[in-house]
C-alpha cells in the first residue's frame, strides 16, 4: 500500500460532516480530529457518558454498521483509513522525544 497523499487525506477528512457527527454523539461517539493533525480518529464522546471506554464505542459502531447504518459504516470506513496514519504519527512522536533517564 503506497502512503496517501495530503490531498487523499484532506479529501477523506472532509467526508464526515456535521451531519454524521450530530448522529454519532447522539449515540455516544464520534470521528474526532487526532491532535489536531487532520486525520480522523473513532473515539467515544466523554461528554454523553454512554461508554466506558473508546473500545466499546468502536464495537457498538461496528454492531450498527454490520446492520447497514451510513454513518457508522462511513466512521469504519474513515477510521480503518486514518488509523495506520495516526500509529505512525505516533511511532514518530516517540522516536522523537528525548530520553528520559531515572537514576
Amino acid at each position: 500500500m503506497t502512503e496517501p497523499t495530503g490531498k487523499e487525506i484532506v479529501d477523506q477528512f472532509y467526508r464526515w460532516t456535521g451531519e454524521h457527527s450530530r448522529q454519532a454523539v447522539s449515540q455516544g461517539w464520534d470521528m474526532f480530529d487526532y491532535d489536531c493533525s487532520g486525520m480522523l480518529q473513532l473515539q467515544r464522546s466523554d461528554e454523553e457518558g454512554v461508554f466506558a471506554s473508546d473500545d466499546e464505542a468502536i464495537a457498538f459502531v461496528k454492531v450498527l454498521a454490520e446492520r447497514g447504518d451510513e454513518t457508522a459504516k462511513l466512521a469504519i470506513e474513515l477510521d480503518a483509513f486514518f488509523e495506520p496514519l495516526i500509529y505512525q504519527e505516533r511511532q514518530y512522536q516517540m522516536d522523537a522525544a528525548p530520553e528520559i533517564k531515572i537514576f
